[in-house]
Order: structure tokens, then sequence, then C-alpha cells
């Protein structure tokens, strides 16, 4: 009986070791496929075992594997440099694509009217341009 309540409290301290190490805030990650960063305090989406966490500058972007261990990071500002608007990711999203249903994308407004979509795998950005 010692033998099995030991395990157990070693156990628990295991699980609360990983929780405790994962460098985004759980509580603020949506298994939605949409957030609206003006409308939550919400900063990620969980798709598929990964979470695509915006970091609390609003400028950057990173994919999260189960671990904690980062697959990709994309600096939006130092890519998009928008005329109108403040320089912040205002809402996220994750869309199948349209010509090719195995592929998906992060679909990201920066600033005020700025588009950009990010591969989910490889995390490489695309200007989509301004309205």
């Amino acid at each position: 009986m010692k033998y099995l309540i030991f395990c157990l409290a070693l156990y628990s301290n295991i699980l609360l070791a990983q929780v405790e190490r994962l460098p985004y805030d759980v509580n603020k990650v949506t298994e939605e496929m949409q957030l609206n960063l003006r409308e939550t305090e919400k900063r990620g989406i969980e798709y598929q075992g990964i979470v695509y966490y915006v970091e609390n500058n609003l400028k950057t972007i990173k994919a999260y594997r189960k671990d904690g261990s980062v697959k990709w990071k994309v600096r939006v500002s130092r890519y998009i440099k928008p005329a109108v608007g403040k320089k912040e990711i205002r809402y996220i999203e994750v869309k199948q694509d349209m010509s090719n249903p195995k592929l998906y994308w992060l679909f990201i407004v920066y600033a005020k009217h700025d588009f950009a979509s990010i591969n989910i795998e490889t995390g490489k950005l695309y200007y989509m341009g301004a309205d």
C-alpha cells in the first residue's frame, strides 16, 4: 500500500512538472478554429496537437508541440509594414487550403487591414496584401 501511494505521488509530481514547464499559458488556449484577439483574453489555438500561440507582444506567433518545444516561430512585424492601424496581430484562424485539402494555413490579420497566411507545417509566412 505504501508503495502504491509513493508511485501515485511520484506520478502526480511528474504530471505537474510537465504542465509547469510549458512556455505558454494553457488557460489561454482554445480548440476553436478562429480567435479574435480584440474580443478575448485567449492567445492560442490548439489544432491536431500543435498550439499556435500569439506572444504577449502581439507581434510574434509560435507553434508549440505537445512537449512544449517550438516547431516554428514567426515575428510578423518583420515581414509586414502596415500603413494603417496598431502594429499587432488582431485575428488568427486555422483554414483548410481550397485547392489542396491536405494543407492547412494559419490566416492572420495584422494591424487594421493587412492579411497573411502561415503554412502550419513550415512556418513560412505569405503576405496577402491590404485592403
